[in-house]
């Protein structure tokens, strides 16, 4: 995540296998719009965020491209 007062890169889209999710440091959460997944996730410290089929939110601190 960014530091204080940067803002968050966009690193484009991804395919993910379903079977095998991309970002799995935080259990997925119903939200919506980018930057409170940012916030969501740079409160616990993640390095990634990313939402998934327009509705997920997700956090991590690996990024796994398939």
């Amino acid at each position: 995540m960014p530091q204080s007062g940067e803002q968050p890169t966009y690193l484009g889209c991804f395919l993910e296998d379903a079977s095998s999710p991309d970002l799995t440091g935080e259990p997925p959460l119903i939200i919506t719009r980018p930057e409170a997944c940012f916030n969501h996730c740079s409160i616990g410290t993640w390095s990634y965020a990313a939402i998934r089929n327009k509705t997920i939110c997700t956090c991590g601190d690996t990024l796994y491209v398939h």
